[in-house]
């Protein structure tokens, strides 16, 4: 298997010698400069078009802490920590600016009561979400867990 090093079309001006221990070679219309020998066409359409990773989730973190007052970070990555604003509603900090469009947060709580929780708002340095009970009023959980996740091509 040869090694690649550049391409250059057949019509290319005033190219140049191959660098270093490049051989060149013409190889599917194009002057190839390789090593360890003549690469063949499939070699050389690889090298013209990579494979691309497929886009993943990244950048993201998480915490779970607890509703009560004060708030007791349990487990966290990438969160800088958590500030209770008022009763039911949290403040989470990224470690890390986030693009503030450009991420997902998934909010859940855990307790003996039936809760809802939501986030309220989102922004490039925080998260807040806020737990209610069924009528809609306020409430601490015993524990919430706030992920975020970011969508990288």
């Amino acid at each position: 298997m040869s090694t690649i090093k550049r391409t250059f079309t057949l019509d290319f001006p005033n190219r140049p010698a191959p660098e270093g221990s490049a051989v060149e070679y013409v190889v599917s219309g194009l002057y190839v400069w390789s090593t360890d020998g003549e690469p063949s066409e499939v070699e050389v359409a690889a090298f013209l078009a990579p494979e691309v990773a497929p886009a993943h989730l990244n950048n993201g973190g998480l915490v779970r802490f607890t509703g009560t007052v004060p708030a007791t970070v349990l487990e966290a990555i990438r969160m800088a920590g958590v500030t209770r604003v008022a009763k039911g509603r949290w403040r989470v900090s990224h470690e890390t600016a986030m693009p503030s469009d450009q991420y997902s947060v998934t909010p859940s709580v855990f307790d003996a009561n039936p809760r809802i929780i939501r986030v309220t708002a989102r922004t490039a340095n925080y998260v807040e979400v806020r737990v209610t009970d069924l009528a809609g009023a306020a409430q601490d959980a015993t524990e919430v867990t706030v992920k975020t996740e970011r969508v990288i091509l």
